[in-house]
């Protein structure tokens, strides 16, 4: 911290009265020297050494990251996204792909008025690739679903075709059916 940075807080804790400001000024320079007397804090402060996370990821990370970051809509924080990407360690394809397909979903997700999407650097942190997970039985329930209403649908219309012999009822039927066997 710099002197002027701890000066400015310290009045700013205070809150002297407009009169007062000036004599906690002059207190706060001399805790200041007695703080660095004793070997506190130095009196300028050094930059912060920026890394390049990205040149850190492996070439096995590197690519999934990539296919990450194409899939990732908001395209800020490349540096900080690729720190936790590379803090996620080495993971199987599989596990990849599953960041990714959840990153596509988060990429077609509409945001309401008002608010900002995560980075993805705070998205990776927070493993919102786990609440988005398309398991196994989630894929399944989907077809199921999918399957179910299909059927539903088809049994409908014939009920009406056999009832009016309207050949573009037919039509549709034979839609449904190649739908169904599709899925």
């Amino acid at each position: 911290m710099s002197k002027k940075r701890f000066i400015q807080d310290y009045i700013i804790r205070l809150h002297p009265p407009i009169n007062a400001v000036q004599g906690c000024i002059y207190e706060a320079e001399n805790v200041w020297e007695i703080i660095q007397k004793a070997g506190y804090g130095t009196e300028q402060s050094t930059p912060r050494q920026n890394k390049d996370y990205y040149a850190e990821l492996n070439t096995f990370q590197r690519e999934w990251f990539d296919k990450f970051w194409q899939a990732f809509s908001y395209k800020k924080g490349r540096d900080g996204a690729a720190m936790r990407w590379g803090q996620l360690g080495n993971l199987s394809v599989d596990e990849y792909k599953k960041i990714i397909m959840a990153a596509e979903r988060e990429a077609k997700n509409i945001i309401p008025a008002g608010t900002v999407r995560k980075m993805a650097e705070g998205w990776l942190f927070e493993r919102r690739y786990d609440d988005q997970g398309l398991t196994q039985k989630h894929i399944f329930n989907s077809t199921l679903n999918k399957k179910v209403t299909l059927h539903n649908e088809m049994e409908q219309l014939q009920l009406l075709y056999g009832a009016s012999k309207n050949q573009s009822l037919l039509k549709q039927i034979n839609k449904i059916k190649s739908q169904l066997t599709e899925v």
